[in-house]
């Protein structure tokens, strides 16, 4: 691992060597998983992450993988690392609703002025940009919701993902044309676990404490798991750049499409003497479905793996591994982005 100053080098078989990528958040949940794939694909890796959860899903990485601890946030290491790359996996960020909540001016710092510097310097460079966004964006649609759609946010999170495909958008020209990524609700095991995500949550109390409890229920949401998303995000930096550049891409299975009851209930199916409650109090706005007819034909991508599989890799984990504890800060976002926020609040 290397600091903001330490030298870079390709690690390659230089007869497989299919160019250098790099990974803004690849330590992270997604990002830990493309780090992962991108070599066994051929691709040098730079990792660019400020570690935010720790040096851990880091530390296995294959050869082939760089990583430099540094802020999306300061441009001159930007352009360092950027002008090294072939092409630029943009992921760092501050991800999903309560942990952007925490603060709303450090959120949009974050996720939408360095996606903008990052943006601007891939331009600059002439270097290839794919950009991690989300479904949250349709925040609340009764019909299906394509790349089309109109967007209505709801959160501060899905604002900052609208703020950054905008910027993004206006900055296409001949020569530089960003590919957005629109996530579904992410699940399943990562080198960089997280329980704070609906299925891994309710999968995880199921199996350490017996019960769950579904806020609302009847909100739609489409699921996809984590190393699925990696996988659509290699595939973007291989296609054609006439198939992607400047496109729109929904992320997800029509198949995995849920509401949040259902989830509890496939999980109580899947964790024999679960108890399910219901409280009326929906915990989230978000109420979508979403089409992924266009990821599947542009792209041939099509996950492969399920809820109902997340949902056993998970209680394996856990039972394999009693010293994680799922409440801790290092398995939620909006737990350990408070206590950044306090150490640093505590510093000045």
């Amino acid at each position: 691992m290397r600091g903001a100053g330490g030298v870079i080098g390709v690690h390659m078989n230089a007869a497989s060597y299919r160019g250098t990528v790099v990974v803004t958040g690849g330590a992270g949940y997604i990002g830990s998983w493309v780090t992962r794939i991108l070599p066994e694909r051929g691709y040098h890796v730079i990792v660019l992450d400020r570690l935010m959860f720790g040096p851990e899903s880091v530390m296995s990485l294959p050869s082939g993988v760089d990583v430099v601890a540094g802020d999306c946030r300061d441009s001159a290491l930007v352009e360092r690392v950027l002008s090294q790359a072939d092409a630029v996996i943009h992921l760092a960020g501050l991800v999903g609703d309560p942990a952007c909540a925490v603060d709303e001016t450090v959120s949009y710092d974050i996720n939408v002025s360095a996606t903008r510097l990052v943006a601007e310097t891939a331009r600059k460079l002439d270097k290839r940009l794919v950009f991690a966004s989300s479904c949250s964006v349709y925040g609340v649609n009764p019909d299906l919701s394509t790349e089309e759609s109109s967007r209505a946010p709801v959160s501060i999170y899905a604002r900052n993902k609208c703020d950054a495909e905008d910027l993004l958008l206006e900055m296409r020209d001949d020569r530089f044309a960003p590919t957005i990524l629109r996530f579904a609700t992410i699940h399943g095991l990562s080198p960089r676990p997280r329980f704070d995500l609906v299925v891994n949550l309710f999968a995880g109390l199921a199996t350490r404490t017996g019960k769950i409890t579904v806020f609302g229920g009847d909100q739609w949401r489409p699921f996809v798991h984590c190393a699925d998303v990696a996988e659509a995000l290699v595939r973007t930096v291989e296609a054609d750049e006439s198939l992607v550049a400047g496109e729109i891409f929904n992320v997800g299975s029509d198949a995995e499409n849920y509401t949040i009851a259902d989830i509890g209930r496939v999980v109580q199916l899947e964790v024999p003497g679960t108890e399910l409650a219901f409280s009326e109090q929906a915990d989230d706005e978000r109420d979508y479905r979403v089409s992924f007819d266009k990821v599947r034909t542009t792209l041939g991508f099509e996950p492969s793996r399920s809820v109902v599989e997340s949902i056993a890799e998970i209680g394996a984990a856990l039972s394999e591994t009693p010293g994680w504890e799922i409440s801790e800060s290092r398995f939620s976002n909006v737990k350990r982005t408070r206590e950044l926020l306090d150490e640093l609040r505590g510093a000045r």
